[in-house]
Parts: structure tokens; sequence; C-alpha cells
């Protein structure tokens, strides 16, 4: 996207207007090595206040070195979002607080300690504290064949 101009038309007056600070982190393995590491990134969009309170680490059991989960905790409201590399048949890996999961990516939102919300994004299972979201089709895959747009000329 060019907001500052395009050619001799830029004059990069409203650069400034669509800056947004980056960090960009790397990691190199002492020697030849070979480098493991799981690099979690959150972002929050905001206008004034920041909301996020805190993000912590979450011990799942059993651990695995392509396998993440954090809570996200702002106001009265936690986000608890597993990561995992998990292929089929897919592993239950639980959290301390009781929530399972048997797929590679979850998010559980509870506000004032009651679960509003659960999303299972391939997977077969996203459970805890009496709910669960199970799916008999744990993965959905299908080849694109054409997606075409043809206007129509009068």
């Amino acid at each position: 996207m060019r907001r500052a101009g395009v050619g001799s038309k830029g004059d990069n007056t409203k650069i400034l207007d669509f800056w947004m600070p980056q960090l960009v982190v790397r990691r190199q393995a002492a020697d030849d090595e070979p480098l493991q590491s799981i690099f979690v990134a959150v972002e929050e969009p905001f206008c004034g206040d920041t909301f996020i309170d805190s993000i912590e680490a979450v011990e799942l059991t059993p651990p695995d070195e392509n396998a993440v989960a954090l809570q996200v905790r702002h106001g009265d409201t936690v986000d608890t979002i597993v990561s995992t590399l998990d292929e089929p048949p897919y592993p239950e890996r639980k959290t301390a607080e009781g929530i399972a999961i048997k797929g590679r990516l979850g998010i559980v939102r509870q506000v004032a300690g009651k679960t509003t919300g659960a999303w299972l994004f391939e997977g077969q299972r996203l459970a805890g504290g009496g709910w669960a979201v199970d799916t008999t089709n744990s993965r959905y895959r299908r080849r694109t064949r054409c997606l075409c747009h043809r206007r129509r000329v009068a």
C-alpha cells in the first residue's frame, strides 16, 4: 500500500501518519548446532490506552518443543491460546487449569471465571470445565480449481 505518493508525485509528507513501530528478532545457534526455539508474538491494536494487563506462558502436559500455550488477561477476561504442530492422530495436551486440546490451535475465552467462547481450528477436541467442542472432521482440505471474476460489458 502506498500512501506517500507514487513516482515524482510522492513527497513523503504523510509517511509518518502510517508509521508502525516494528520489532525484528533474530536468533543464531552457537557454532553449527541446530537452533530449536518457539517464538510467540502477541500484537495489541489500540488507540490511546492499551487493554492487555498481562501475558503468561502456560505449561502443557505432556510437554512438546513444538507446543505452546498462553494466557492473555484483560480486565476480568482471560483468553487461553494453545498452539501445536501436532498431526493426526492428535495427542491430548492439557493446561493446569483443565483446558484440553487434541488438535493444532484452540482458543478459550473466560469472563469472570466462566467460559463464554471456545474456538478449535484444525483438531478433534477442545474441552474443559464441563464443556467440549468435538468434531469428526479434524482437518478440511480441498483444492481450489478456479476463482474467476468476469465483468459484464453492456
